[in-house]
């Protein structure tokens, strides 16, 4: 199955996934659609401001976004 087939696939929802470039382990991740598309409009104050972050570090501090089955997404370290 190819990475597309896999991502259509997907039932639990999708996130969009910045890597931290320096740091392994760390990452930005934000609800989207299958495309990528991130609902800005509904999103808090917060997550707005740490979405817009994260675009602003793309190659400087944070990978290219993927698109990655929300159920498949990588637990959080503490």
């Amino acid at each position: 199955m190819d990475k597309l087939s896999t991502l259509l696939a997907c039932e639990a929802g999708y996130v969009l996934r910045f890597d931290d470039l320096f740091n392994r382990g760390h990452w930005y991740e934000f609800p989207c659609d299958v495309e990528g598309r991130v609902a800005v409009a509904a999103m808090s104050a917060r997550a707005r401001d740490s979405y817009a972050q994260a675009l602003e570090a793309i190659g400087r501090e944070l990978s290219l976004p993927s698109i990655t089955c929300a159920s498949k997404a990588r637990p959080r370290r503490s």
